[in-house]
């Protein structure tokens, strides 16, 4: 007898074309009710999801995540946020010191929770016959985000899922293998020859012929984050091998940063602004 339960899970795969059929409410109700049946540390559900249905908002999503227009046309766009505030509330009545806003530790639990949140609800819109994709491209404009959603303190974006039924039938992408990514006891470094194979095997064929636009785009970027040299170095590799490979072109061109986007130092005074202080010292106070 199959189990139906892997079979959902191993034919999952990310949708970027979705037909214009709706999703029920039943049904969308169905998927955040096994989203929020996740694992919680310490069962606070620290996370907030806004549901967005205004189509001006739906756009601009779209405009923050390199204009891929899939986010405009999906039937259900949320946005998964983190959220404190909640907690800080209750810490006004109730008093107990709110470290969360303030621990590195905290944020790395939550982040992890809203990645299983939203994996319950891909696995749950599979069920249904429906297809997802987990989208991370608009946190380079959080405060942008924020202004749009309208997200008080202690409140911030972290990621966006598209659910939908799909315009076309779509294989999931092959993965690396358990052998390259499971280690036993302890890390393990893979062998060269071993690591070039699984690449390969893992991008059958995949290949972007060169253009001068995307040699530009590949020079600015070796360029911005590893200097002259190495741009000059990387580009000459290019040009003897011909063509882009997955990784060169998806993260130098694709998803390459452009000057509007927020910095580590943005990212450092948002989240003071929010009300959150991760990447600040410790607490004076902290004696434990």
């Amino acid at each position: 007898m199959k189990n139906q339960t892997l079979e959902i899970i191993f034919n999952r795969s990310s949708c970027r074309n979705f037909s214009e059929r709706k999703v029920s409410q039943n049904d969308l109700e169905e998927m955040i009710a096994a989203g929020l049946s996740a694992p919680s540390s310490g069962n606070f559900q620290a996370y907030s999801i806004i549901h967005v249905t205004d189509a001006e908002k739906k756009a601009r999503l779209a405009q923050l995540s390199y204009n891929q227009k899939f986010i405009e046309k999906a039937p259900v766009v949320l946005l998964f946020c983190i959220d404190f505030r909640r907690m800080k509330q209750l810490a006004s009545k109730y008093p107990f010191p709110l470290r969360n806003a303030d621990s590195f530790t905290e944020l790395w639990f939550i982040l992890m929770e809203i990645g299983m949140v939203m994996q319950n609800m891909c696995i749950a819109a599979e069920s249904k016959g429906m297809k997802s994709i987990c989208v991370g491209n608009p946190i380079s404009y959080m405060e942008e985000l924020s202004k749009l959603c309208q997200l008080p303190s202690y409140v911030c974006p972290a990621l966006i899922l598209c659910i939908g039924y799909p315009a076309q039938e779509k294989k999931p992408m092959n993965k690396y293998a358990g052998s390259l990514l499971v280690h036993e006891n302890v890390y393990r470094d893979v062998l060269n020859q071993d690591l070039e194979a699984s690449f390969q095997e893992h991008f059958k064929n995949w290949k972007k012929p060169l253009s001068e636009e995307s040699l530009q785009a590949f020079s600015e970027s070796c360029k911005a984050w590893s200097g002259e040299s190495f741009e000059n170095y990387a580009v000459n590799q290019i040009r003897k091998q011909g063509y882009f490979n997955y990784y060169q072109y998806f993260i130098s061109i694709f998803y390459r940063e452009t000057p509007d986007m927020m910095t580590n130092t943005d990212y450092h005074k948002y989240f003071k602004n929010q009300g959150f202080n991760w990447l600040e010292t410790d607490s004076p106070n902290r004696k434990i």
